[in-house]
């Protein structure tokens, strides 16, 4: 049975009558309890708002994508950081900028994806991001290359920021295989950095970070899918999962592509264009997410490279509550609901034209923590 959408009526009961939110993200359901009310309240109203697909929100929203670094220490192909475009905005958020999302957003929001186009661990200043928005109850989810020089203060740090999860990309088996995507990686020092992970986390005695080691399959890594549950299960991580990949730069037949079904996000006719049936995207950002980019741009989508819809920055003195309904952000709206098409980042999104309910497709609860 496939996870259920985040905000159906069951979860409407569950938030008014228990105050706890249960959403799926990542592989895994999330249970927030005692949702303070002026928060229950948002949620309710943004449920409205995407009902009723306002272009005037009664709500704020209620998540976040926060990168924190926009520049990277691989070379992955495919990724928006090796855009010869990409060059001249290579940056890191600020914490003051951060600061700034908390005080006005804080209070709004259940979720905040801390991750963008670059690695977010670069970011020093990432583990005080992610205790001030634990302070609030919001769950954090990160995601890393983990080729990072992770000393035990660093570790330990990690562990006590609090945060929710933590995806590690490996995608292979083999210095070969997982090369041949994560260029200038090393799988070995990746490995170990998870181990050492793992065992942080048993020493400090703390069940967070749940820790997803995570394969994006493709052509040359999809013979090793058992084996990687497999090691995962030795390493001792929490959740290991597999996701379908998409190339965000062209919609036709990519060579990467797996041969196995189960893991493609697209059926091959329809990106031959044929026309052949998909699954439904409901896209809710318009209702409920913003993205910020790691150079204080602000714009409903991470797909928004161009800034086309930029609704401001963090610079300006203007609170990000009044960008929510600024007038940028209400003819997003408008357009999204006229003519999604249009709206460049929409008409070439990677998810409207998957045949999967998620882009992970199979995941694996290694732990009780992960399963319950």
């Amino acid at each position: 049975m496939k996870p259920k959408n985040q905000f159906g009526l069951s979860q409407l009961i569950t938030l008014v009558f228990q105050s706890r939110l249960i959403f799926f993200s990542e592989g895994k359901y999330w249970n927030i309890r005692s949702i303070p009310m002026s928060n229950k309240r948002n949620l309710v109203l943004a449920g409205l708002d995407h009902l009723f697909r306002r272009t005037t929100a009664l709500s704020q929203p209620s998540s976040l994508m926060v990168e924190p670094a926009d520049v990277c220490n691989l070379a992955c192909t495919g990724c928006w950081t090796n855009n010869p475009q990409h060059k001249d905005r290579s940056r890191h958020l600020s914490l003051k900028h951060f600061e700034k999302i908390m005080k006005d957003l804080g209070d709004y929001l259940n979720v905040i994806w801390l991750w963008g186009w670059g690695e977010p661990f670069l970011n020093k200043n990432i583990y005080q991001m992610i205790r001030m928005a634990r302070e609030k109850d919001i769950v954090v989810i990160s995601s890393t290359n983990g080729n990072l020089g992770w000393d035990s203060r660093e570790l330990e740090e990690l562990v006590k920021s609090g945060l929710s999860k933590l995806i590690f990309a490996v995608d292979g088996m083999d210095q070969a295989t997982y090369s041949k995507y994560r260029i200038h990686g090393s799988l070995e020092h990746l490995l170990e950095n998870i181990q050492r992970l793992v065992e942080t986390k048993k020493r400090l005695g703390r069940i967070l970070p749940l820790i997803n080691m995570r394969m994006l399959v493709m052509a040359h890594n999809e013979h090793q899918t058992e084996d990687f549950v497999s090691l995962g299960r030795s390493l001792g991580v929490d959740i290991v999962s597999f996701k379908t990949m998409c190339d965000y730069r062209r919609g036709d037949l990519n060579a990467d592509f797996p041969v196995n079904k189960k893991y493609l996000r697209y059926d091959i006719d329809k990106l031959s264009g044929q026309d052949t049936q998909s699954e439904r995207y409901y896209c809710y950002r318009p209702w409920r997410r913003l993205e910020i980019f790691a150079d204080g741009a602000v714009t409903p989508c991470e797909f928004d490279l161009d800034r086309e819809y930029l609704l401001g920055r963090l610079d300006d003195d203007i609170p990000l509550t009044a960008l929510w309904n600024n007038t940028v952000m209400k003819g997003f709206r408008r357009q999204f609901i006229t003519d999604v098409d249009k709206i460049s980042f929409c008409g070439s999104c990677p998810y409207k034209r998957q045949v999967v309910w998620d882009p992970t497709v199979e995941y694996y609860g290694l732990t009780e923590a992960a399963r319950t």
